[in-house]
């Protein structure tokens, strides 16, 4: 959790860093391939239609998240020696690359606001899954919610054929709130659709704030 005496590492968590989805083709196709470019991931955490992806898709999520309370990029730092030479022979450090997205906006738009309830949502690169990259940026972006913007609620959506999410959604201090029974259909079953969220309160537990 960033603190006053480190906000100049507020973009930052221990492996990643965080940056602004930028409206040009390098971050719109980025965004297609982390969002709608592979199947294992569409499936495992969006309810749309199984099917490729194009740039009209990838354009109408960011002209979604323009209301969104944030939609960054997660990404590796770039080395060191990463230097790119500029117009002028300048250098400068190269973009970091993405190796996967989070996204947070108010539950009921943001006329809601002053519930201070909002719900996130993430996607991350197939090669960039099951290292821990997940749990640190969750992590990164409740305490961006519960400190920056002050939120009272923070939920997501799991999905009951994806029980290894579930899981880890709890791990992380997320409550199951509730279901609708057999509201998402997956591979010709049927499954529910199952709500989770964190309270301000229990965000400060388990960051064991006020000790």
């Amino acid at each position: 959790m960033a603190k006053r005496s480190n906000l100049a590492n507020a973009w930052k968590s221990e492996r990643l860093v965080y940056r602004a989805v930028e409206d040009d083709d390098e971050d719109k196709l980025s965004l297609l391939e982390l969002n709608d470019g592979e199947p294992s991931g569409m499936a495992m955490l969006n309810i749309k239609p199984l099917a490729p992806g194009n740039k009209t898709s990838s354009d109408k999520f960011l002209t979604w998240a323009k209301g969104a309370l944030i939609l960054a990029f997660v990404c590796l730092p770039p080395e060191e020696n990463q230097d790119q030479k500029a117009e002028g022979g300048e250098k400068k450090k190269p973009r970091p690359k993405p190796i996967g997205f989070l996204v947070m906006w108010y539950s009921r738009g943001a006329e809601s606001a002053h519930h201070r309830t909002a719900e996130m949502g993430f996607g991350f690169g197939p090669q960039h899954r099951g290292k821990g990259y997940g749990t640190e940026a969750i992590n990164w972006l409740l305490d961006w919610g519960f400190m920056r913007m002050g939120l009272h609620r923070v939920g997501l959506q799991a999905f009951e054929y994806n029980p290894e999410a579930i899981r880890l959604y709890k791990r992380l201090g997320f409550v199951e709130e509730g279901r609708e029974r057999e509201a998402l259909l997956f591979e010709r079953k049927w499954y529910d659709l199952v709500h989770m969220g964190m309270l301000e309160h229990e965000w400060e537990k388990l960051r064991e704030l006020g000790k």
